[in-house]
């Protein structure tokens, strides 16, 4: 299948996606000594074409993206058409690629880097953080292949959003070991998945303190990391063992005076369960008269 334009003709070499409004094809332009390939949004839904159009239009006079070749309006279809970069997915080099932590990191400030250099606006620049757009170099270096499913295009999606998501994959890409869990550079990601970033020029500056100081002395700065860790386990200890003693004591105290309180009830309680006089007839020097006694001086009848 052949894709031919006022000025040159594709052999299409791939179909990426396929829709009834739209169609993203790989393809070779003919009659090129240089073995380039395209990446070419063909769109043919007219209400597509008739909202994006001015924009694509307007992106190419402003050369905003080097990538974009062309842009082209062929039988009442829209054509789109990109540099096409060898697909070496960033998912696939996740999963499949042993790295240092290093590489990691370039990789992390590459996407950085692109987010921050894309003229797009949110609803573009979040159709780019999708996987099947996400590519590494062997250099460790983030690209995209614009493959633009205008289906998927959110028109409401905010800044917050593309923050979230970008640090999301920020720390899919970093995390891979324990030993690497940096308080510094975790907050960053924090702060991006919590959106708390106003732009990714804010997202790169933080970002990039940590990369510095990192990448000038890794090791060192593994050393120092550690040491801090260890400072930090420690005072987690001696807190942990000063709340143990408070808890004791407390306890203690608790059973002391429970002890205190039953010991103190059971005596008036057996006080108040006996006699008036518990059957003591003397205090002191002065005599207690029983019952009896008050009983037997009552007057009895015809007494004197």
């Amino acid at each position: 299948m052949n894709i031919k334009t006022l000025s040159h003709e594709y052999f299409i070499v791939k179909n990426v996606f396929s829709s009834p409004s739209q169609d993203i094809y790989i393809g070779k332009r003919l009659g090129c000594s240089q073995e380039r390939l395209f990446t070419i949004n063909k769109i043919m839904d007219k209400h597509l074409i008739k909202k994006y159009m001015p924009f694509f239009t307007n992106l190419k006079q402003k050369d905003d993206i080097n990538e974009l070749i062309d842009i082209l309006s062929i039988d009442s279809c829209l054509y789109v058409i990109f540099k096409y970069f060898d697909e070496r997915k960033l998912d696939w080099v996740l999963n499949n690629i042993r790295m240092s932590f290093t590489e990691r990191l370039n990789i992390a400030k590459s996407l950085i880097v692109n987010m921050m250099s894309l003229k797009l606006p949110p609803e573009f620049t979040s159709l780019m953080l999708k996987s099947s757009n996400l590519n590494v170099e062997s250099s460790y270096k983030i690209y995209f292949n614009y493959f633009l499913n205008l289906n998927d295009i959110n028109d409401s999606v905010s800044l917050e959003e593309i923050m979230n998501h970008t640090g999301l994959i920020l720390s899919k890409i970093l995390i891979h070991d324990k030993k690497y869990h940096f308080d510094e550079l975790w907050n960053v990601i924090e702060n991006c998945i919590k959106s708390k970033y106003a732009s990714f020029k804010e997202l790169y500056s933080d970002f990039n303190e940590f990369y510095r100081c990192y990448t000038s002395d890794p090791e060192n700065y593994r050393a120092l990391a550690n040491k801090s860790l260890l400072s930090k386990i420690k005072e987690k200890k001696k807190i942990l063992n000063g709340v143990k003693v408070v808890s004791i004591i407390f306890i203690i105290a608790g059973l002391l005076t429970f002890w205190i309180y039953s010991s103190f009830f059971k005596t008036k309680q057996a006080f108040n369960e006996t006699d008036s006089y518990n059957g003591i007839t003397q205090i002191g020097t002065v005599e207690l008269l029983s019952d009896s006694i008050y009983q037997d001086s009552t007057p009895k009848d015809g007494s004197d």
